[in-house]
């Protein structure tokens, strides 16, 4: 899920397929058999003589044969020029080497250039990325070369990544060539198989007497080679995998594209045109299957010419094909709202017996595959024409740890809400239906869909725990989303509905995608419509935040991952209450088992974290509305204050349920308390940064009343210093953590805007962003608002200091009042670490972050 992050998140491949390949004459189609070849090859002909005795490796339009251990291509004269996509994944890695990429190695588009005796691969990924807008030829082609066209060819030009030598060439022009050296080795470039195997000491080096071609297919639209490589690396060691290429010749005839909308959530493919009438624009297309109508006319649904088939791997466990086809399957209600009928279909892949020809390297193939690695992930990469944005393969990738972190995860959740939910492992049909989950969003990204993360917060608390609701509607506003669970549902609700479904937000999307509307005139007419449609509802909106380009939705709080409803505060409120329940039952539930419950525990710090995320998202956020014309509006100072508040006083409390003694005293010897105490300091610091003061100080300036820096400081300070009795470590390691927090504001230099301005505009960014981003805080209202207020505060804390009988308290106070006389006089603060640890008796503030800090990267779908 993807994560689509990018969530992700997420990476697209390009790849290729073609319906229909020129004819060759039947001979060349049947290929020569072994007697046929030695029947030819006393002529002396090199061709028929090199063939001679030649295994034909499948059927296809370049040609593949074997001889006593070489390889060879034969490839006809009008595939020479056409473009082709070459995609290589690694196959089988060395023990010890995971991939959480999906094993992917590169892709490239090539064309086939003839020189002489040799035949050149150039790599035209460049040539893409810069096309001309000419009439009747599609981005790549060179129907009709025009002025512009040629202009734009002149000062592009791919590298060759290797030459051919043509070993002979048929009577009917077919050329003959060795293929063994080339796919024996590391192709290198964007295919390099080294990459992968890369280690602190650089890339290891080929080894080719210890490399050959595992095996080579020929399909209808695709040739497959296996290359087994070996390479030594620096230190001496040596490493094995085995790396796949696949090569497919794209269409003559592209199909039709489909413009992107930036208020659609959409992969797509872009490109620069240049033209006579618009000399520059930036073109952005759709990745989605072709789809079509067998009839075109019907008033309504109508089945495909042929549908999108999805296959279920051999790998898959019989227990999980089942949830596996139903994930799949799910999209057919999405697809109706485009005009079909059983648009999707999922079948098991053919066993060797059924069909040994069978290939998941086959480029016409949509497959679900099963990657028995030590990775909790899934995710549905798809392999697309640049051109036009046409899917024309989808390989989704599913890790088995996927199902133990989800099961784990859907447990601290739903445990006191769901009766099912009590032991751990779940049962199998509670597994089966996460699996089913983790399938259709996968699916939905191999069938163009990005993540929707405004989805996650577009119910209320009220309609999260409403019964009917949550049947018609599951807990957020679109399956692409991450929010994936209902937060605010409490035991005696009657809620039973806690998974994410196919949604409002996600029919719309596939209509835009897949509905048939006409004419190009009717097309964007339609299409226009249905944005509309979804700017004007909320439910049907979307955003991710995911794109450098989407910065601005990253602004929004109501853009969340792993958090849903709209009321942040109160559904974190109510999820905590659930979690507190589900720890409290964690050592019954998994059966004593400790390293279930170490598990488990570790997940629930990381993911309470997320929530407290999610409340500081409020803080100097900004809702983003694209139909109003303020577009951007701050979030009300009330809501603002209210978060600080909460993750000030009510957050310090809520860590207390990671201390229940039948967990935290069973896990570890000792450190544990002190992680909670960094981790409830850390959210101290992650309040109070430049960046936040930046985004406070400017909505303050767009709109007096708004939240500012002023008020933040005030709101920090009367919930961190009211009460200055005897305190406890955790209430003060967070007082430390404000001081030091406004120390390093006090101390910092103004963030140069001018200059960055300027480097925005020679880099194409967001000057705006760019500028908060690099915010000190040192250019706002608080460092004159912390010079007025902290001395008051040092004489305060002396008092306090003085007052108390407790040693620990006293000095506490006593160094914090130092820190603050420092601060002041403008002296250079100690590290974090040594600040922190100082207040943390000595602990390493890094080490505290790596243990407890909130963890936005743990989400594991793409």
């Amino acid at each position: 899920m993807k994560k689509l992050n990018l969530h992700v998140a997420v990476l697209f491949m390009a790849f290729v397929s073609q319906t229909a390949f020129a004819q060759q004459d039947a001979t060349d189609q049947a290929g020569t058999s072994e007697a046929d070849a030695t029947e030819v090859a006393g002529d002396a002909d090199p061709y028929a003589k090199t063939l001679a005795g030649a295994t034909q490796l499948g059927e296809g339009p370049g040609q593949l044969w074997e001889k006593d251990g070489q390889t060879f291509l034969t490839l006809p004269p009008d595939l020479l020029n056409r473009i082709f996509m070459w995609y290589a994944e690694a196959v089988s890695l060395p023990v010890g080497v995971i991939s959480s990429g999906g094993n992917a190695i590169g892709e490239t588009v090539v064309r086939l250039e003839r020189r002489g005796d040799t035949i050149f691969v150039r790599d035209l990924a460049g040539e893409s990325a810069r096309r001309a807008a000419v009439s009747n030829a599609g981005p790549l082609s060179k129907a009709k070369l025009a002025p512009i066209q040629l202009a734009v060819e002149s000062v592009t030009l791919g590298s060759v990544l290797f030459g051919m030598p043509i070993l002979a060439e048929g009577p009917d022009g077919k050329l003959l060539m060795d293929v063994t050296d080339v796919f024996s080795s590391d192709i290198g470039g964007p295919l390099a198989a080294a990459s992968v195997l890369a280690g602190p000491l650089g890339p290891p080096i080929h080894d080719p007497s210890r490399s050959w071609i595992e095996r080579a297919r020929s399909f209808p639209e695709n040739l497959s080679i296996r290359s087994h490589l070996t390479f030594a690396s620096p230190d001496g060691s040596s490493q094995s995998m085995i790396v796949g290429h696949s090569l497919a010749i794209l269409p003559e005839e592209p199909m039709t594209p489909r413009i992107a909308s930036p208020y659609m959530g959409y992969f797509s493919t872009s490109f620069v045109e240049f033209g006579d009438d618009t000399p520059v624009r930036d073109v952005n297309y759709i990745l989605r299957h072709r789809l079509e109508r067998a009839d075109p006319n019907a008033s309504g649904l109508s089945d495909p010419v042929q549908p999108l088939v999805y296959y279920i791997g051999q790998g898959i466990p019989d227990r999980w094909r089942p949830y596996v086809k139903e994930g799949i399957e799910m999209w057919n209600l999405a697809f109706e709202a485009a005009g079909f009928s059983n648009a999707i279909v999922a079948r098991d892949a053919p066993t060797p017996e059924e069909d040994p020809e069978w290939s998941a390297e086959d480029a016409r193939i949509n497959v679900v595959r099963w990657l028995p690695q030590e990775v909790a992930n899934a995710m549905g990469p798809v392999i697309y024409d640049p051109r036009s944005g046409e899917i024309l393969s989808a390989h989704i990738l599913v890790w088995p740890s996927v199902v133990p972190f989800f099961e784990t995860y859907y447990y601290l959740l739903h445990n006191a809400v769901d009766e099912e939910a009590n032991n751990l492992p779940l049962s199998p049909e509670l597994q089966g239906e996460l699996m089913r989950y983790v399938i259709a969003h996968e699916v939905g990204h191999t069938l163009g869909l990005r993540h929707n993360h405004l989805a996650s917060t577009v119910w209320s608390i009220a309609q999260q725990r409403d019964p009917d609701f949550m049947a018609a509607n599951g807990p957020n506003g679109s399956i692409m989303a991450y929010g994936r669970w209902n937060q605010a549902a409490q035991p005696g609700d009657g809620v039973e509905t806690f998974y994410p479904r196919i949604t409002a937000y996600d029919r719309l999307a596939i209509e835009y995608g897949y509905r048939d509307f006409g004419d190009a005139q009717e097309t964007k007419v339609g299409l226009s419509k249905l944005i509309e449609r979804s700017l004007n509802n909320r439910p049907l909106r979307w955003a991710a935040a995911e794109m450098p380009s989407e910065s601005r939705q990253g602004n929004d709080p109501r853009v969340q991952r792993e958090n849903t409803a709209s009321d942040r505060v109160e559904a974190t409120r109510l999820v905590t209450a659930r979690l507190y329940l589900a720890l409290a039952n964690l050592r019954d539930a998994s059966g004593n088992d400790d390293d279930v419950i170490r598990a488990a525990y570790d997940q629930a710090l990381s993911r309470y974290f997320s929530f407290v995320q999610s409340v500081l998202a409020n803080v100097g956020g900004v809702y983003d509305e694209p139909v109003n014309t303020a577009r951007y509006r701050p979030v009300p100072a009330a809501e603002q204050r209210r978060s600080v508040r909460f993750v000030l006083e009510e957050v310090p409390d809520a860590l207390d349920m990671f201390e229940m003694p039948e967990l935290i005293d069973s896990l570890e010897p000792a450190g544990a308390r002190l992680t909670l105490d960094g981790a409830a300091a850390q959210s101290v610091s992650l309040l109070l940064t430049g960046v936040r003061l930046g985004l406070l100080d400017e909505q303050q300036r767009r709109d007096p009343d708004a939240y500012g820096p002023v008020d933040l400081g005030d709101d920090m300070l009367a919930a961190l210093f009211d009460d200055l009795g005897e305190s406890d470590p955790r209430r003060r390691a967070m007082q430390s953590a404000f001081v030091q927090s406004t120390w390093d504001v006090l101390v910092a230099p103004p963030a140069p805007r001018g200059t960055l301005t300027f480097l925005a505009t020679l880099l194409g960014a967001d000057a705006d962003q760019l500028n908060t981003s690099a915010s000190t805080g040192a250019e706002t209202a608080y460092p004159s608002w912390a010079r007025a207020r902290l001395p008051q505060l040092a004489t305060r804390l002396r008092a306090a200091a003085g007052g108390s009988e407790d040693p620990a308290v006293s000095g506490h106070y006593e160094e914090l009042a130092l820190r603050i006389d420092a601060a002041l006089s403008g002296k250079s603060p100690p590290s974090a670490a040594d600040a922190l640890g100082a207040a943390l008796g000595g602990a390493n503030l890094t080490d505290l972050r790596q243990q407890s800090g909130p963890m936005p990267g743990t989400s594991p779908l793409r």
